[in-house]
């Protein structure tokens, strides 16, 4: 609540909060890191594209470290939620009524997308197979989430992707 009535004052301070958010992201417990991605998820909800567009060449790489480096699944799936955050953020731009989005704002949300769907459709299949593998749904659902937004995004060229996901999606129905 405090993220989308603030939006105008978070996005004035946006390095102040985006620094401290993100030092959250590499502290050694898990409680902290899930709340700050769960704080992170919040603030690029409500401050797309700003801070996707100002620090995904810093936040990308942490995200993908997290994807592989947690241990706790719980904290996985919250990662995935963020970077689905941070996807969603740059897809519907024309969304927000009170912002005018201008054709190089979209072109720049789609760069920015381009340049790490590799990375990400990497990530996602391995999440979703542990996800199949322990039935942990929530994982599972996230992983959905990301993985719809991605094909939405890369329209055709996701359909290269297709038989990396279908038969988890078979063996989960």
């Amino acid at each position: 609540m405090i993220s989308e009535a603030c939006a105008k004052i978070i996005k004035k301070n946006i390095d102040e909060i985006f620094a401290l958010v993100f030092n959250g992201l590499q502290d050694e417990h898990a409680r902290v890191r899930y709340q700050a991605l769960a704080c992170l998820g919040l603030i690029l909800n409500d401050t797309s594209p700003d801070l996707q567009n100002k620090f995904h060449a810093t936040l990308m790489p942490q995200l993908f470290k997290m994807m592989h480096g947690e241990e706790l699944i719980k904290l996985k799936a919250q990662v995935v939620s963020t970077t689905c955050s941070f996807v969603n953020g740059l897809m519907h731009l024309e969304d927000d009524e009170e912002t005018e989005v201008t054709p190089k704002q979209k072109e720049d949300a789609k760069t920015i997308i381009d340049l790490y769907s590799q990375a990400l459709v990497e990530n996602i299949s391995a999440l979703f197979n542990l996800a199949i593998e322990k039935q942990y749904a929530p994982l599972q659902e996230e992983t959905l989430a990301l993985l719809n937004n991605l094909a939405e995004s890369l329209k055709e060229k996701f359909a290269a992707y297709y038989s990396t996901f279908i038969p988890g999606m078979k063996q989960m129905l």
